[in-house]
This record gives C-alpha cells, sequence and structure tokens, in this order.
C-alpha cells in the first residue's frame, strides 16, 4: 500500500479553483488498488474549516 500527502497552501482567491481542479481525481475511484483521498483546509481553524474524501 502506498500512502501520499500534499500540503498546499492555497490563496484564498484561488481556492474556489483549486478545489474544483482537485474533485477531478475522483475519477480514479474505480482503479483497482486506489483507496481514497482526503482533502483537507488547512486554513487557520475556524468554523468554516473542511475535509472532504472520496473512497
Amino acid at each position: 500500500m502506498r500512502l501520499k500527502w500534499i500540503r498546499c497552501e492555497v490563496d484564498e482567491e484561488k481556492k474556489v479553483a483549486f478545489s474544483a481542479a482537485q474533485e477531478t481525481w475522483r475519477g480514479l475511484e474505480g482503479c483497482p488498488g486506489f483507496l481514497g483521498q482526503i482533502l483537507l483546509d488547512i486554513s487557520p481553524l475556524t468554523e468554516e474549516s473542511t475535509a472532504s474524501g472520496c473512497f
């Protein structure tokens, strides 16, 4: 099993575009051996901090 951790800091005005681009990886869901991806907004903790994933 491989685990890949990528940490990105995205400018506030580019977050929507970045999130949309990351959603294109959802197509890997059906690939053998692919277990999932988690996208975590690591902005300073607020009530709006989010995490999402596809498995």
